[in-house]
């Protein structure tokens, strides 16, 4: 299996992508980001303090992740490289409440699949 990258797209601003140029940097900055393993994330802008993608590291396939999506944010909350960005810019407690979101949220899926299971 190869690599995969995830990519969270907000909508402010895509509509810049009708312009050709900014559509050709745009697919270029895809493809670089989507190549660099090494950087933690990499938000891709179009200009006009639009940065309507962030990619995430990628990771080999076989990789789980669980990434929490929300308030303009995009985390790989099972990389310690995410805890490492918040330590160090003293946001322990929002990374915490990040996790402990996605953790309420995996909860609820699995009493949803212990439903799901019981009306078989």
């Amino acid at each position: 299996m190869g690599y995969m990258t995830p990519f969270m797209i907000l909508n402010d601003g895509i509509s810049q992508l009708k312009d050709k140029k900014i559509a050709i940097k745009f697919a270029e900055d895809i493809y670089s980001a989507a190549c660099n393993i090494h950087e933690n994330k990499r938000t891709i802008s179009l200009g006009n303090f639009s940065n309507p993608v962030i990619a995430l590291r990628p990771k080999h396939a076989d990789d789980i992740r669980v990434i929490y999506c929300g308030q303009n944010m995009f985390i790989d909350v099972s990389d310690c490289r995410e805890l490492d960005y918040y330590a160090k810019r003293n946001q322990l407690e929002l990374f915490e409440e990040i996790v402990d979101s996605s953790i309420d949220s995996l909860k609820s899926i699995k009493e949803e699949i212990k439903r799901y299971k019981k009306e078989k």
